[in-house]
C-alpha cells in the first residue's frame, strides 16, 4: 500500500511536468511566427496538437493574422483528409470567427481551402458562413469566386443555397434570370426536410433577397406560389408552416413601395395562409405599417433581416480557465477572440486563444467526480463518507446561484452508506431548504422521494416530518395534480420509509398523512407490506384502488407473495386507467349534464408492464402458461411501433416460460419498430442469449432461425449493428457451420465494409475461442483492415469486446494494440464502455498503448481507465493511467479518481491526502 505522500508526490511530481505543457510551448512558438508572417513555421509549430485544438488554433491565427493564414490551412486540411476523425468546426468555433478566417484565405487567394475548411460542418453553419462569403465577393465584383464559393454549400442549406444563387442572379442583370429561377428551386428542392417547415423559411429568407425586383417578377411570384404549395400539401400539420409563412409575409410587405405596390398584394395573400395566431398577428402589423408608408409616399428600405445564428453570451475568460472540456472552452473563447478582433485588440484576442489551448489548474471538482468520490469513501469509512457528504451540500452551487445538491447526491449516500443519525441530519437539512422537490429526471419521472424516505426511515417523528413537506405542492402541481414527478415523489418516499421494519402503527401514520393531502392511493408503494394482506385489504389500505405506477410493484409483490391469481387480477384492472377530473375538465362540461368525479381511460402499457413484473417472478409451469395466455389476450394499440414493442415483450414473456419455438415465431414475423431496442435484431438477441444459456436446446434449425431472422430486411442496419457481433459470437459456439453458411448474408446488410467489420469481429472472436487461432488471426487481420472503409453504424466498443472473448492481449499482443487503435473510428466512441469490456490483462495493457491514438481520444481512455480503477479500489492500475496524462488539469482530474481507489482499498489518509491535493476537498 502507497504512503500517504507516496501517491501525492506522484501527483505532485506529474503535475510538474506541465509547468509549460507542450500544447502552450507550440502554440506560443506558432504565435510567434504569425506575427513574423511566416506561415510555413506555424505549420510546423501547430502540428504536435491534437486535431481538434490544431483546428481551432489554426483558425484564430488565420483570422488575426491574415498573412500567415494560408500554410496552417493547408496542412490542416491535409491532416483532416488523411484522418479518420470527424471534424466538425462548429462544435468548437462560433460563426463570427470563422467568417474572419475563411476572408482572410479567400483574400489571400485559397478560396478552394477556404470552401473546403469552411464545409467541415454541419450544412447550416457551413451554409451561412458561405452564402457571407458569396456576398462578399459580389460586393467586391467578383462573380467569378462567388460562383466557385456557391458550389460549396450543401443542397441541404436551402436558405443558404437559394440566398446565394439569387444574389449572383440579381448580380448579373439581365443575364441573371437562370440564377434567379433557380434559386426558388433550391429553396423547395426534394427531399423535403421533415413537413416543408425549413423550405418554407428557405422561400421567405430568399424573398427578402428578392425585394428589389418588380412584385410581379415570375421568381417573385413563383417563390409566393411555391410557399402556397407547400401549405396545401402539409395542410394537417399546417402551424409547422406559419413560422416561416408569417416572415415571407412580413419581407413582402417591407418590400411593398410607390413604384411597387403589389409587393403588399403578396403579403396579404400569404397572411391569409398564415394559421398560428402569433406569425399571423406580425404579419398584419408588418402590412398595416407597409399600408400607412404607401399612403405617405415613403420608400422601402428593402434591409435583410439578420440571419446569423443567435449569439450565446461566452463564460469570462477566468471562469474558463477552470473549464476541463475543449471544446466548451474553445467556443466560448471564440466568442471573446472575435470580439477583440472586431475591436482591433490583438493582445486580448491571443490572451483568448491561450485560455482556449491551455487552461489554468484544474478548480472545483465537476459534480460526478464529488459523488464518485462520496460513494468510495462509504467502502472505508461511514463516518468520513458522512463528513464528506455534509461538504458537498455546503460547497454545492446550482448555475443559476441557488443552494442545492448535484443530481445524483442522495443515490451516493445511499451507496456511501451514510445513514442512521448522520444521514437523518442530510435529510433534515434538505427539508429546511426545500430540496425535497428536487427532479433527477422527468421522463420518465425520477425525484428524490425514496433516498429521502430510506434515510429518514426509523425516526417516526422526521418520517412525519418529511412526508408532509413531499405531499405539499409546488406551484406547477397546483395547476397540475397529477403530475409523474409528483406522484413519483410521494410514493418513492412512502417506498422508502417502508424499507425500515415499520409496525401497523407506522402503515397508519403514513395513512393519514396521504389521506388527509388526498394521495391515499400512493400508500402503494409499501407493495411488500400490503401484498401479504391480500388484494382485497390492500386496496381497502389505500382508498379503495390501486393504480399506476405503483400498481405495478404490487402486482410483483402479490406474485412473491404466492398470490399469483389475485396478482393477475390486479393486471386486468390496471389495464384501465381512472384518475380524478379537474376542476377545469368539469368546467367544459354541458349544463345540465352529468359532470363525473372520475374519468377512466385504457391503459394497455401499465397492464403489460405489470404482467411482465409479474413474469420476473420465479413461478410454476402452470402458473407461466397462463401468464403467457393473459399476455397474449392484453390489449394493445394497432401502430406500428406499439406492436412491435407488444411483440418483443410477448417474446421475452415466451422464452421465461421456456416456449423458444413459439418466440422464434413470434421473431420471424416480427417488422422494423423504431422504438429503440425493440425491434426484431433485440428480441433474435434475447432469443440468442436465451440458446447460450441453454446449449442443449440450440438445435441448428433454432440457430439458423435466428440468423435468418437478422440477416432479413426487416432488421434495419443501425440496430444490426448494436448485435451482430455478439451474436455471431454466441451463436458459432452453439452451431458453427450455420453461422458460417450466413456471415455473407449478414454482411450484406451493411453498405459500408466498416460497419460489416462488426459481423467478422463476432466470427473471429468465435474461432479463437474454438482453439482455431491462425483462422482468428486472419480473420482479425481482416476486421481491422475493413474497419478503415466506409463506416456508418461502426461502433469501437465492439471490437473491444471480441477482442477480449478471443484473448488477444495475451495470444497476439499487436493485434490487440491494432484493435485498441480503433477506438476514435466509431461512430459515439464511449471510453468508459470500452474500458468496461476489456478484461483485467487488456486493461493492465492499456495504458502502454495509448500513445498511438490522437491526443483526445487517449486522454478519454485515461480517464476511463482510472475511473475504473477508483470504481474497483484498484490504486495501481489508477497510478498507472496518470502516468501518460497530457496536461495538469488532466492530472488532477486522474488524481481524482486515484483517490477513489485509495478510498475503495481501505487507504484513507492516503485517499483524503490525494483528494485534498487534487481539489476534491479543503
Amino acid at each position: 500500500m502507497l504512503a500517504p505522500m507516496d501517491a501525492v508526490d506522484s501527483l505532485r511530481t506529474l503535475r510538474a511536468r506541465f509547468a509549460e505543457s507542450p500544447s502552450a510551448r507550440a502554440l506560443e512558438a506558432a504565435i510567434g511566427a504569425a506575427r513574423a508572417g511566416e506561415g510555413e513555421a506555424v505549420a510546423e509549430a501547430l502540428a504536435p496538437l491534437g486535431e481538434p485544438e490544431r483546428l481551432f488554433a489554426t483558425v484564430a491565427l488565420g483570422a488575426l493574422f491574415p498573412a500567415a493564414a494560408g500554410a496552417p490551412a493547408r496542412a490542416l486540411e491535409d491532416a483532416l483528409a488523411a484522418s479518420t476523425m470527424r471534424l466538425d468546426w462548429s462544435r468548437l468555433v462560433e460563426q463570427p470567427l470563422m467568417r474572419a478566417f475563411a476572408e482572410a484565405l479567400v483574400d489571400a487567394g485559397e478560396l478552394a481551402l477556404a470552401k473546403a475548411l469552411v464545409g467541415r460542418a454541419w450544412y447550416g453553419q457551413a451554409g451561412f458562413v458561405l452564402e457571407r462569403l458569396v456576398a462578399r465577393a459580389l460586393e467586391a465584383g467578383d462573380a467569378t469566386d462567388a460562383r466557385a464559393l456557391f458550389e460549396g454549400i450543401s443542397d441541404m442549406a436551402k436558405a443558404d443555397r437559394a440566398a446565394a444563387r439569387a444574389r449572383m442572379g440579381l448580380a448579373a442583370g439581365p443575364d441573371g434570370e437562370a440564377d434567379l429561377h433557380a434559386a426558388v428551386a433550391h429553396a423547395h428542392a426534394e427531399p423535403i426536410i421533415e413537413n416543408g417547415g425549413e423550405e418554407v423559411e428557405a422561400l421567405a429568407r430568399l424573398l427578402e433577397v428578392l425585394a428589389p425586383l418588380p412584385p410581379e417578377h415570375p421568381a417573385v411570384e413563383a417563390a409566393v406560389r411555391a410557399i402556397g404549395a407547400l401549405v396545401d400539401r402539409f395542410l394537417a400539420q399546417k402551424d409547422q408552416r406559419s413560422h416561416g409563412t408569417g416572415l415571407a409575409a412580413e419581407a413582402c410587405a417591407r418590400a411593398a413601395r410607390p413604384d411597387a405596390p403589389g409587393w403588399l398584394d403578396h403579403a396579404r395573400a400569404l397572411a391569409r395562409i398564415t394559421h398560428h395566431p402569433e406569425p399571423k398577428a406580425a404579419a398584419e402589423e408588418a402590412i398595416a405599417a407597409a399600408a400607412q408608408r404607401l399612403e405617405a409616399g415613403e420608400a422601402a428600405t428593402l434591409e435583410e433581416r439578420s440571419h446569423a445564428p443567435v449569439r450565446l453570451e461566452p463564460a469570462p475568460l477566468e471562469a474558463l480557465r477552470q473549464e476541463e472540456h475543449f471544446a466548451q472552452r474553445a467556443r466560448d473563447a471564440s466568442t471573446h477572440l472575435a470580439d477583440a478582433l472586431a475591436a482591433g485588440d490583438l493582445e486580448a484576442a491571443l490572451g483568448a486563444l491561450r485560455v482556449a489551448i491551455e487552461p489554468g489548474p484544474a478548480g472545483t471538482p465537476e459534480a460526478d467526480e464529488q459523488l464518485r468520490y462520496l460513494a468510495a469513501l462509504g467502502a472505508a469509512s461511514g463516518e468520513a463518507a458522512a463528513a464528506y457528504a455534509r461538504h458537498v451540500m455546503e460547497t454545492f452551487r446550482w448555475r443559476s446561484g441557488a443552494r442545492g445538491v448535484p443530481k445524483g447526491y442522495w443515490d451516493a449516500v445511499l451507496e456511501a452508506g451514510v445513514g442512521g443519525e448522520d444521514g437523518r441530519a442530510l435529510v433534515r437539512e434538505a427539508i429546511g431548504l426545500g430540496l425535497h422537490f428536487q427532479i433527477e429526471n422527468n421522463m420518465p419521472a425520477k425525484t428524490v422521494g425514496r433516498p429521502l424516505g430510506v434515510l429518514a426511515g426509523g425516526d417516526p417523528e422526521l418520517e412525519e416530518a418529511l412526508l408532509r413537506a413531499i405531499v405539499e405542492k409546488t406551484d406547477h402541481e397546483k395547476k397540475h395534480p397529477g403530475h409523474a414527478t409528483r406522484i413519483d415523489r410521494i410514493g418513492g418516499c412512502v417506498a422508502g420509509l417502508a424499507e425500515h421494519a415499520a409496525g401497523p402503527e407506522r402503515l397508519e401514520a403514513w395513512a393519514a398523512i396521504l389521506e388527509e393531502a388526498d394521495e391515499l392511493a400512493r400508500l402503494a408503494g409499501v407493495a411488500k407490506m400490503l401484498a401479504p394482506l391480500g388484494l382485497e385489504e390492500a386496496r381497502r389500505c389505500c382508498g379503495g384502488a390501486i393504480v399506476r405506477p405503483e400498481g405495478v410493484a404490487m402486482a410483483k409483490a402479490l406474485a412473491e407473495a404466492g398470490r399469483f391469481e389475485e396478482a393477475l387480477e390486479l393486471a386486468e384492472a390496471l389495464g384501465t386507467h381512472r384518475r380524478r377530473r379537474s376542476a377545469a375538465e368539469k368546467s367544459r362540461d354541458a349544463p345540465g349534464e352529468p359532470s363525473p368525479d372520475w374519468k377512466e381511460s385504457p391503459d394497455p402499457r401499465t397492464q403489460r408492464a405489470a404482467l411482465l413484473a409479474i413474469a420476473e417472478v420465479k413461478l410454476g409451469a402452470k402458473e407461466r402458461k397462463k401468464l403467457v395466455a393473459r399476455f397474449e389476450k392484453a390489449p394493445r394499440a394497432r401502430d406500428r411501433d406499439s406492436q412491435g414493442v407488444y411483440k418483443h415483450q410477448l417474446g421475452e414473456v415466451l422464452l421465461g416460460a421456456g416456449d423458444v419455438d413459439r418466440a422464434l415465431k413470434v421473431l420471424a414475423k416480427m417488422k422494423d419498430c423504431r422504438v429503440a431496442g425493440r425491434g426484431p435484431a433485440y428480441l433474435a438477441r434475447a432469443v440468442e442469449r436465451w440458446l447460450a444459456a441453454h446449449p442443449e436446446e440450440a438445435s441448428p434449425e433454432r440457430v439458423g432461425a435466428v440468423l435468418e431472422a437478422l440477416a432479413s430486411k426487416r432488421v434495419i442496419a443501425q440496430c444490426l449493428a448494436d448485435v451482430v457481433h455478439e451474436s455471431v459470437r454466441q451463436l458459432a459456439a452453439l452451431a458453427p457451420a450455420e453461422v458460417e453458411a450466413r456471415l455473407g448474408a449478414l454482411r450484406g446488410q451493411f453498405r459500408g465494409s466498416g460497419d460489416q467489420a462488426l459481423v467478422d469481429a463476432g466470427w473471429a472472436a468465435a474461432l479463437y475461442e474454438a482453439g482455431d487461432e491462425a483462422r482468428g488471426q486472419a480473420a482479425f487481420e481482416g476486421v481491422l483492415e475493413k474497419v478503415r472503409g466506409t463506416r456508418i453504424h461502426f461502433w469501437s466498443e465492439a471490437l473491444f469486446s471480441a477482442a477480449t472473448a478471443a484473448g488477444l492481449v495475451e495470444k497476439a499482443p499487436e493485434l490487440f494494440a491494432r484493435v485498441i487503435e480503433t477506438f476514435p473510428l466509431g461512430r459515439y466512441p464511449n471510453a468508459h464502455d470500452a474500458v468496461g469490456r476489456l478484461d483485467d490483462a487488456g486493461r493492465r495493457a492499456l495504458p502502454g498503448l495509448l500513445e498511438r491514438l490522437p491526443a483526445p481520444s487517449a486522454e478519454a481512455l485515461r480517464l476511463a481507465l482510472a475511473r475504473h480503477a477508483g470504481e474497483h479500489g484498484d490504486a495501481a492500475l489508477a497510478l498507472a493511467a496518470m502516468e501518460g496524462a497530457s496536461s495538469a488539469s488532466e492530472v488532477d482530474r486522474l488524481g481524482r479518481r486515484l483517490a477513489c481507489a485509495l478510498a475503495r482499498g481501505g487507504a484513507l489518509e492516503e485517499a483524503r491526502a490525494v483528494a485534498r491535493e487534487a481539489g476534491l476537498a479543503r
